[in-house]
């Protein structure tokens, strides 16, 4: 017991310890009529001292694979590291005055996500704990009746690498027969520029210390991770990996000399993608507050892994047992994962949120460790519970291979079994996702998966109070719904619903809805921007299911306003002062939908609701409308409002 404590211990010192961001490096998404070679044009490439500046995808190059096209733009996004001594938000500014970029973004140093224990995959022991908890939790012995798993099928572990000769390790690692070790990149591929061949990755690759040997050096989280989804059954030995047959590939993200510190996230989650994996495990992460507004890339990264290529990416939850968004998990097309006792209840120190989608073994869990070739602990945390369900996903994509990734993830979310109205689970309601059902999940596929697909994110309204409606589509990725109704639970004591139930009726699979009528709320007095927090619960006969989402409440009259120190990360306005002619630019994908000018006294000069995708806007303020030296511009998008103070030198 006191080894335990102590683990927890180090973990949380690990934590605090671990920089959230890589020094010296960014992310930038150039604007489409950019060219990539035009930072080495300007005075700021030489200012910064630009070490590399390398696109993180290069797509084709990887395996000899034909690609889709990107729906993202990830071809668009750099990763550029600098030499010089200026701080990461001096760099962000200086690439951003060039206005080559729509964003500029840190990078973030991702911490592995788990709680060791130091001290097999039989269904007879007395105690769950002295096996595998993961089998005594879910239905994976049911679940192999039907399905064990294509040893075609690859599970990208993206972690702190690998122990090659541990015996449970070594029958499920996917081979490259392509590139043999010979010294020769064989299969020619590459990653953003020749000169980084992945030479022999004939098992996997070092993204951080670019070479083909993914080996850990004294961190055991990979190897832990990697265990509970591939370790090899039916060996006679040790335990079995939840994905049974299915193959795993390790892309080791940390350097051998920091090995708790995993800068290389993004290049080997789209290395492992672009190489073939239809599963990738992502047992890391870093909170919101830490990530701060550095959130475009790692959408970007997502969307394109999965939209484009078609990939599951199963990731942890966090360990902070508070509720908090952890990301990569928390994205929309992730599957998040927390932990859970084998008695159902959350695991104490496992992350919740309303982002959380599966919950999934994390206590105890029985896996391999690095110590020696046959040694197997006991850990606890959501980095175990990730692999467990990626182990189930690949078990899926066996059986169903026409399924799309954004399918498979969301049967398995649908089929699990709602746990969060058990007494102990009743704080979290909402907020721990479903448990994994493996077994459910192969065989009833009678389940509609619904989500919502669009919704009003900003609202207008007076401060006197009225009746706003709420336009809402959603999107069914399943079976056929028979007649599905949705219903709207606000969250906190703010207003009430009139109209809270609206009728969807019958959606088929893969097919979008919007319903006749909107839901309507009645609102009271409210004087500043109010953030309003629902539930959507849909039902459809015996199925039903949930989703979170809210809606930013804006007074028609705005009297307030917040500074905003990171403002310039996303939206400039120059040239400031003016004489009366400024250019606002958009630096996000989120296009301005209405923008406003407004004086000292919360009195609306001027006001525009803006086409479709608009970007950019020229602002010409004549004296014989405005007659301040000082102004407010408050811009309006879907999902966001910003303000900034307009100085003008002509009066």
């Amino acid at each position: 017991m006191k080894y335990f404590f102590l683990s927890i211990l180090f973990f949380y010192q690990l934590t605090i310890n671990a920089q959230q961001f890589v020094p010296q490096t960014l992310y930038a998404k150039l604007h489409s009529h950019e060219s990539v070679n035009s930072l080495s044009k300007s005075t700021i490439y030489d200012r910064l001292k630009i070490k590399s500046n390398h696109a993180i995808s290069t797509r084709a190059h990887l395996m000899g694979r034909s690609l889709p096209s990107s729906s993202t733009g990830i071809e668009k996004i750099r990763k550029i590291s600098y030499q010089s001594t200026h701080s990461l938000d001096q760099a962000i500014q200086l690439l951003m005055s060039t206005g080559l970029y729509e964003y500029v973004e840190k990078a973030p140093s991702f911490s592995p996500l788990y709680v060791p224990n130091d001290p097999f995959a039989d269904s007879t022991f007395l105690n769950s704990k002295d096996g595998q908890t993961p089998l005594f939790t879910h239905t994976f012995w049911q679940a192999w009746e039907i399905e064990k798993g294509d040893s075609n099928l690859v599970i990208g572990i993206v972690d702190g690498g690998i122990y090659f000769d541990h015996e449970d390790l070594q029958g499920n690692l996917k081979i490259n027969q392509n590139d043999p070790i010979n010294g020769v990149n064989d299969d020619g591929n590459w990653y953003f520029d020749p000169l980084y061949a992945l030479t022999d990755d004939y098992r996997g690759w070092d993204v951080a210390d670019w070479d083909n040997n993914p080996s850990t050096t004294t961190a055991s989280h990979g190897v832990e991770v990697t265990g509970v989804v591939a370790a090899t059954p039916e060996n006679g030995i040790g335990i079995s990996g939840t994905g049974f047959n299915c193959s795993y590939v390790p892309y080791k993200i940390a350097y051998d000399s920091l090995p708790n510190n995993f800068d290389f996230g993004y290049d080997g989650a789209i290395i492992a993608a672009e190489s073939g994996a239809k599963v990738i495990n992502l047992s890391w992460g870093i909170t919101e507050v830490e990530l701060g507004t550095n959130l475009q890339v790692i959408k970007d990264v997502i969307d394109y892994i999965v939209n484009d290529l078609d990939v599951v990416v199963i990731s942890a939850s966090g360990n902070t047992g508070t509720k908090v968004h952890y990301f990569p998990a928390a994205l929309p097309n992730v599957i998040s994962t927390t932990g859970i006792r084998e008695n159902e209840t959350k695991q104490g120190l496992s992350s919740y949120e309303y982002s959380v989608d599966i919950a999934a073994s994390g206590w105890f869990v029985k896996t391999t460790h690095q110590d020696s070739s046959s040694h197997y602990a006991n850990s606890l945390g959501t980095s175990l519970a990730a692999p467990v369900v990626s182990g189930a996903a690949g078990l899926f994509r066996s059986h169903y291979p026409s399924y799309t990734a954004m399918q498979v993830m969301q049967q398995l979310r649908v089929s699990g079994d709602i746990i969060d109205t058990i007494a102990a689970n009743l704080p979290f309601q909402y907020q721990m996702g479903r448990k994994l059902n493996p077994y459910v999940a192969l065989t009833d596929t009678t389940i509609p998966g619904i989500r919502i697909q669009s919704y009003d994110t900003t609202i207008l309204a007076s401060t006197a109070g009225e009746i706003i409606d709420i336009n809402m589509s959603v999107f069914n990725y399943l079976s056929p719904t028979n007649d599905l109704s949705i219903q709207l639970i606000p969250l906190q004591n703010f207003g009430s619903m009139t109209d809270s139930i609206v009728s969807y009726g019958a959606i088929s699979m893969l097919t979008g809805s919007s319903p006749t009528s909107p839901f309507q709320m009645s609102i009271p007095a409210f004087t500043d921007t109010t953030k309003l927090e629902f539930i959507a619960l849909f039902e459809d006969g015996p199925h039903k299911d949930y989703q979170h989402f809210t809606i930013t409440l804006i007074p028609t009259v705005i009297t307030s306003f917040e500074s905003n120190d990171l403002f310039s990360n996303y939206l400039t306005v120059a040239p400031n002062p003016s004489k009366g002619n400024f250019t606002v630019r958009l630096h996000h994908n989120d296009p301005i939908i209405h923008y406003s000018i407004i004086n000292s006294q919360g009195q609306i000069l001027k006001e525009e609701h803006t086409v479709s995708n608009v970007k950019e806007l020229h602002l010409e303020l004549r004296d014989d409308v405005i007659n301040d030296h000082v102004i407010f511009l408050v811009v309006h998008t879907k999902s966001s409002t910003y303000s900034q103070q307009l100085f003008l030198s002509n009066f």
